[in-house]
């Protein structure tokens, strides 16, 4: 049962980080959309 254990949570670790990366990009985007639709207007 350990290795279950540990095996599902190093398989959430990277889904974890691949969802931070994931936030990160689609909050850059938003805010770099904003900023040139600011600059057009």
């Amino acid at each position: 049962g350990t290795l279950i254990v540990a095996r599902n949570s190093q398989g959430f670790r990277v889904w974890a980080i691949i969802a931070i990366i994931y936030l990160i990009i689609i909050t850059l985007l938003t805010w770099l959309s904003n900023w040139a639709q600011k600059k057009i207007q």
